[in-house]
């Protein structure tokens, strides 16, 4: 007898603390239909541009790079970037625009 597996998902969740073990920012990758989303990139106000958003996508990046990522980039208030300052910033972590999706980007896999 063969039983139907469902599709498995993998949630992996990047997240940084204060000396309180408070989450101060967060970040997660998961793998739907096979595809691997960065999502929920997230920042405490209090930490904005300190760099903590960046170290977080550097290890999304260095756990994850080998495969294509994709992010639907939107952000929820315009300090510290607005739509078009997100879309510049993720472009310093090699992800490309999506034509046709705005917003959709994708960062190709690392051939290293």
């Amino acid at each position: 007898m063969t039983r139907d597996i469902p599709p498995i998902q993998m949630t992996h969740r990047f997240t940084i603390r204060n000396a309180s073990d408070n989450e101060v920012a967060t970040l997660e990758v998961e793998r739907r239909h096979g595809v691997l989303l960065v999502q929920n990139l997230w920042v405490h106000g209090d930490h904005r541009t300190g760099g903590w958003g960046s170290a977080l996508m550097q290890h999304a990046i260095s756990a994850f790079g080998y495969e294509d990522m994709y992010l639907y980039a939107l952000s929820y208030t315009d300090r510290p970037l607005g739509d078009a300052g997100l879309l510049a910033w993720y472009e310093e972590f090699g992800f490309v625009r999506v034509d046709g999706f705005p917003g959709g980007m994708c960062r190709p896999a690392c051939k290293e």
